[in-house]
């Protein structure tokens, strides 16, 4: 297997208590992602030589890289005031801002003995962070700069805490990611 794209971030906000979705979007475009998962382990020696042991997950860590970080992200990912208006839109960060649960969708592309296939992922609970913010003047050269944030991964209380689905159509697997964030279609 080889995996020659990453596509279409999508987030939406968690109701941990029936563990539903709105409020979807599109994170912006996907730069790059990063999921690292830790594990709880445990050995049990018996006569010189491990026994027994276990492996249970326990969290983890996605670091998303995206173009942009939509307007909608502020107060649905963050926590923070956002208020329209006529000369722009404003966002007040406040020390007491509490980040939502939200859902997490990324789409694959891979390709395997030259056939192409797109690995739909729903990371069902993730509380996201900002990361710092940086900055590089144009200089004689422009390059671009794209934001990062991180979350920490959890499972639902089923422990379940992600799923992926296959589809051999690109649009197939962005009708799952939308419908996973109940994101209408479009008309």
């Amino acid at each position: 297997m080889a995996y020659i794209g990453l596509a279409y971030p999508t987030i939406a906000k968690l109701d941990p208590a029936t563990n539903t979705y709105s409020n979807g979007f599109r994170m912006g475009k996907a730069v790059s992602v990063n999921i690292t998962t830790n594990y709880n382990e445990a050995n049990l020696t018996g006569d010189n030589v491990i026994a027994e042991t276990v492996k249970e997950f326990r969290n983890g860590t996605i670091d998303l890289g995206i173009t942009t970080i939509p307007i909608e992200a502020y107060n649905t990912v963050f926590g923070h005031t956002v208020t329209p208006g006529e000369d722009g839109t404003l966002i007040i960060d406040k020390t007491d801002d509490v980040p939502n649960y939200v859902g997490v969708g990324l789409l694959k592309e891979e390709m395997i003995d030259g056939e192409k296939s797109y690995i739909a992922m729903w990371i069902y609970k993730v509380l996201f962070t900002e990361s710092g913010e940086s900055a590089t003047t144009k200089g004689e050269t422009v390059s671009f700069q794209t934001p990062t944030i991180t979350g920490t991964i959890m499972a639902l209380d089923n422990k379940q805490w992600r799923e992926r689905k296959i589809f051999k159509k690109e649009e197939d697997a962005i009708k799952y990611l939308n419908e996973k964030a109940n994101i209408p279609p479009e008309a």
